[in-house]
């Protein structure tokens, strides 16, 4: 049950099927999912319900999503990254790379771009954050920063969503960005922030 419900800190917002599956994939995340690994469908089930019954976790039927408390989430979360922080970075790899492959390269509308900034939040909290930087948030979300790129500001008007997605490169909250990013990306980020 315990298994279950760590997986949980690494969201949010509601987990989806598919982002658990991404977690409980082969190979197990050591410390983390060798207890989830094997498990057959009508015990995962098992657990799930368990957990419900226990008011621990929400199970959506129609949509299988699962979600818990957020006080829970972040309990979880503040563990799993301060005790397994090879694990920690390894699930949000994992929900990193699941994500980006869940829409089409360019996906249209807020809605369709919302696994995209996602996929932003883990890539950088799995350490990735000049891939997250340019593979995800400036080629597929703003879609170049040429004349004809800044789709998610332009098109659509996400400033708020692009503030939040360009917050996870700051390691100190607007003053100081991950020493991670390339000197230029450090300086573009700062402009665009400032902008």
């Amino acid at each position: 049950l315990l298994a279950a419900l760590r997986l949980l800190g690494f969201f949010d917002r509601p987990a989806t099927p598919e982002n658990l599956a991404a977690l409980r994939a082969a190979p197990a995340i050591a410390g983390l999912t060798e207890a989830l690994i094997e498990l057959k469908p009508a015990r995962w089930n098992a657990t799930l319900q368990r957990l419900q019954a226990l008011r621990l976790l929400e199970h959506d039927a129609d949509t299988g999503r699962l979600d818990a408390h957020p006080l829970l989430r972040e309990y979880f979360a503040a563990a799993l990254s301060k005790n397994h922080p090879e694990a920690w970075q390894e699930g949000h790899r994992r929900l990193y790379q699941q994500l980006k492959d869940s829409v089409p390269y360019h996906p249209e509308g807020l809605t369709g771009l919302q696994p995209l900034y996602q996929a932003v939040v883990h890539g950088c909290r799995a350490g990735l954050y000049q891939q997250a930087l340019d593979e995800v948030y400036c080629d597929r979300i703003l879609r170049g920063m040429g004349t004809d790129g800044f789709y998610s500001a332009k098109k659509l008007g996400a400033f708020g969503t692009d503030l939040w997605a360009v917050a996870c490169f700051f390691t100190e909250p607007w003053q100081q960005l991950t020493p991670d990013l390339s000197a230029d990306g450090q300086a573009w980020l700062l402009n665009h922030a400032a902008y």
